[in-house]
């Protein structure tokens, strides 16, 4: 990495990178395969690293984030149709980094650097919930876009990268459950508290990442119903999977957050999900298929997902979910999917979306009716809009 990387991934050895690319022709051909293999070795390597306390990573991991940075950006701004070689070193890449495709579904770089290390540490020296990792590149909207059209293409490598940036959600979620928890005695977020920056992220980021996923692989598939159905099938089946593995709210949360990605230790790991899970994904995904609201509007659906997880959570009180839906969380505190139906998903829309009342808290209300926003910001984003 010395030679492309000689000052540890800055702005001049992005720069160097790009213009050494830019000695041939990029898409299907052996020369792209070239680079994605590089991309893929060097993240492979690093960008697992685990960093502890407010450490700096590596230099090894700085100039790995940038040479993915680097490679993904130059080669999705130029073309969507690479190798199958390529398009499967390209899904490792990006798969390795699912913290750079939250940060790129939702805005721009924070800087012209190729990497950025994100907190692990806040003001006071608590975890975040991005404790632990390493440099991360700062993809483009366009470079990433391309490069998850081309990854689209296939199933399997779309699949990979879904799911690795859908764990990444669910261990921000997971985290702000676990602060709120802890701040309220395990009581969720009560109608007169100030919503957590963090939470309005999470809420956010869930829209994005998922819009972003939709509008890339439509776009190389739009003209194909089938494949459109499969890839939003992939994407809601990941999301209402990974929203139904906590077994109830209280003290276990603030545990669980850890262990929903060891960075730098293994970086496949998962949640064991409880046996509720499929029939929660099951029941939630019917009443989407009967909701009048949700049932054609992907924004909704997406939504919707996010204010189940939220309640099975804890973060929404049982107290506002069964205002809504009554019996939806029992005595014991854990989310009954079997009330979920089409009703009880447009009931829970009105009540938390729509229109709100004072059985909500206004500022999750005002968040979730943004949720449709951030939807479009990553739909286009993804498009390559």
């Amino acid at each position: 990495m010395e030679y492309l990387t000689p000052h540890g991934g800055s702005a001049d050895d992005a720069a160097r990178v790009e213009e050494l690319m830019s000695h041939d022709d990029l898409g299907d051909n052996k020369w792209t395969d070239i680079w994605a293999k590089i991309a893929e070795c060097t993240s492979s390597a690093y960008a697992g690293e685990c960093v502890e306390g407010g450490a700096k990573g590596s230099w090894n991991a700085s100039c790995a984030a940038a040479l993915s940075a680097t490679v993904v950006n130059t080669i999705g701004e130029a073309t969507n149709e690479v190798s199958e070689a390529a398009r499967e070193d390209l899904t490792s890449t990006v798969a390795a980094y699912p913290w750079s495709v939250d940060q790129t579904a939702r805005t721009d770089g924070s800087s012209n650097e190729p990497v950025i290390m994100p907190a692990s540490v806040d003001g006071n020296g608590d975890a975040t919930w991005s404790y632990g990792m390493s440099y991360q590149p700062q993809f483009t909207s366009k470079g990433l876009s391309g490069v998850m059209q081309a990854i689209s293409r296939d199933a399997d490598d779309f699949q990979t990268v879904v799911d690795s940036v859908a764990t990444l959600e669910q261990r921000r979620m997971t985290f702000e459950a676990g602060v709120i928890s802890a701040a309220t005695d395990g009581q969720g977020l009560s109608t007169d508290a100030t919503m957590p920056t963090g939470l309005n992220n999470a809420i956010e980021a869930n829209s994005a990442t998922a819009a972003f996923f939709q509008g890339a692989s439509r776009a190389v598939v739009e003209d194909d119903a089938e494949e459109v159905d499969n890839r939003n099938k992939t994407i809601v089946d990941t999301l209402f999977g990974l929203s139904s593995f906590i077994p109830g709210p209280g003290g276990e949360v603030s545990r669980i957050w850890k262990d929903t990605w060891s960075f730098g230790k293994d970086t496949t790991k998962r949640i064991a999900q409880n046996a509720a899970t499929q029939d929660f994904t099951e029941h939630l995904t019917n009443a989407i298929d009967e909701s009048k609201i949700a049932k054609n509007d992907a924004s909704r659906a997406t939504t919707l997902t996010t204010i189940t997880q939220m309640i099975g959570l804890g973060i929404i009180s049982a107290g506002q979910a069964n205002a809504a839906v009554p019996g939806l969380v029992g005595g014991d505190g854990i989310l009954d999917s079997s009330k979920l139906d089409g009703t009880a998903l447009d009931t829970l829309y009105d009540r938390f979306v729509t229109n709100g009342d004072d059985t909500v808290n206004p500022d999750l209300h005002d968040q979730l009716t943004d949720a449709g926003d951030a939807y479009k910001t990553g739909y286009d984003r993804g498009h390559g809009e």
